[in-house]
């Protein structure tokens, strides 16, 4: 093996990675502790088996995002459609959240 893959996923305290084809997780609370613990995790998990071990790892990024569907419906209000979304993956300053703002949506529709 030359390669692994690791799908990373932000969570609440940071990001969580998970390998894919091997049993691999780990996390972190920046990027770069991130990348550490994912050396330190490939490094263990292949410790003794030198000639299996890959030479890059790869970290795939994904995340959720949430975009209005809807179309010539009634003006959603900005606390509305928040208070309904609240706890879902919309999260108030959330830096990938909508790129229109909720009181627009409506016009961008």
């Amino acid at each position: 093996m030359t390669e692994i893959l690791f799908i990373v996923e932000e969570v609440t305290d940071g990001y969580r990675a998970r390998a894919v084809g091997a049993g691999i997780s780990t996390q972190g609370t920046t990027r770069e502790e991130l990348q550490r613990n994912v050396r330190q995790s490939v490094e263990s998990y292949f410790t003794g088996k030198a000639d299996e071990a890959p030479k890059v790892a790869h970290l795939h990024y994904v995340r959720d995002e949430t975009i209005s569907l809807a179309r010539n419906t009634a003006p959603l209000s900005g606390s509305g459609i928040r208070e309904k979304l609240r706890g879902s993956v919309l999260r108030d300053l959330d830096p990938y959240g909508p790129a229109v703002p909720p009181e627009d949506w409506k016009a961008a529709g």
